[in-house]
């Protein structure tokens, strides 16, 4: 049987390598842009970029402002990229974007497999379709309510491309 001896330095030492993990791990989390589901959130660069591009704009899409200014549009749960070229064509950013939940008091209501979505405030609560929501049909707590929602939504969405096609 051995024994081990017990230094006083353990606990010390433990203590600065967890603190070089954490530091190591805010490092790596330092390039995520967090962006809520359906809202917008400006980047400013520090100097004008020639080309910014998303990775995948089914999760995410960009508005170019001006040349340092995009607004980022969070359009469903996941994450991708967003890569800056500087005027000489260097790569600038290439950061993550985390697509998150929304703000506010969303409700989420889950009977069985169907899944509704509700945004509440102090006094009533209101459909709020988010991905993954169940959009009604056979399931035997289906919502039919979400697929007239989830219709709407995408009407709107289409007009509105229409009318930024138009100009």
């Amino acid at each position: 049987m051995q024994l081990r001896r017990y230094s006083p330095w353990t606990p010390l030492l433990s203590f600065f390598a967890a603190g070089a993990v954490l530091a190591i791990a805010a490092r790596a989390h330092a390039n995520e842009i967090q962006v809520p589901l359906d809202n917008a959130q400006m980047l400013t660069f520090e100097k004008p970029m020639r080309t910014v591009s998303i990775g995948n704009p089914a999760i995410a899409d960009i508005t170019v402002i001006d040349r340092t200014h995009v607004l980022v549009l969070g359009k469903t749960f996941g994450s991708t990229n967003i890569i800056a070229l500087d005027p000489a064509g260097h790569e600038a950013m290439n950061d993550q974007i985390i697509v998150t939940v929304r703000p506010g008091g969303t409700v989420i209501v889950q009977r069985g497999i169907a899944r509704t979505t509700l945004m509440c405030t102090a006094n009533h609560c209101e459909a709020d379709p988010a991905p993954g929501d169940d959009a009604g049909g056979a399931q035997k707590f289906a919502n039919p309510a979400y697929a007239v929602l989830n219709g709407q939504s995408t009407a709107h969405e289409a007009a509105a491309a229409r009318a930024a096609d138009a100009k």
